[in-house]
């Protein structure tokens, strides 16, 4: 059985419910894993997942809904979101750990394709990434990360739901960061979100 397939499952069972699926948001893989192997295999299972979670969730609408449930509204707002960074060449980045870099970059080449395909649908795909590290409990497994230097993750929350309730038509194919994301919605002190506002923010991978 594939890895994803219960996931597929559940995305197919819960849409026809729904009538209509508004939004998907993809997180990026969670390969933390120091060997190469490793990291392949979880980067092709992430980005497999992801375009069957997509197709999942569209060919799932042609169902009609189940008879308890009201009729759907046509939604003006549909989105995919994924938790990618950039698209980056940069040797930087690849050096020192390929596996990785390629498991974060494999997503933003699969936010790619599916803004072309599922674009000119009137579907928003976009990602969306932080400009600086973010307090969660996977840095405590990275030796040398001061969780006094970053951001909390409801700043990630804040920007995910500015993007989400955008108009989905014409805005596809973006690689968005939070802060900019937040300023466009207005929102220009960003002190709140630190963990240490009294210390310097430790810029987040992928970032030039």
């Amino acid at each position: 059985m594939r890895p994803h397939a219960p996931l597929i499952a559940l995305v197919l069972a819960v849409v026809p419910l729904l009538g209509q699926a508004q939004i998907l948001t993809r997180p990026l893989s969670g390969a933390q894993a120091a060997e190469f192997d490793r990291c392949m295999k979880a980067a092709g299972d992430d980005k497999a997942a992801a375009r069957e979670c997509v197709k999942a969730s569209i060919d799932g609408q042609t169902s009609p809904p189940a008879e308890t449930q009201p009729p759907a509204t046509p939604t003006t707002k549909p989105h995919i979101l994924t938790l990618a960074p950039p698209p980056s060449l940069d040797p930087k980045w690849w050096a020192p750990h390929t596996g990785y870099t390629l498991a974060k970059m494999g997503m933003s080449f699969v936010t790619l394709g599916l803004a072309a395909e599922f674009g000119p649908q009137g579907v928003a795909v976009n990602a969306l990434w932080p400009r600086t590290v973010i307090a969660t409990d996977a840095i405590n497994m990275i030796p040398g990360v001061d969780v006094g230097g970053c951001r909390i993750p409801e700043i990630l929350a804040d920007a995910a739901h500015a993007v989400l309730t955008r108009e989905a038509a014409g805005f596809s194919g973006q690689f968005l960061l939070d802060d900019e994301v937040l300023a466009e919605a207005g929102i220009t002190d960003l002190s709140g979100y630190a963990v240490d506002p009294t210390r310097p923010l430790m810029p987040d991978l992928f970032l030039d």
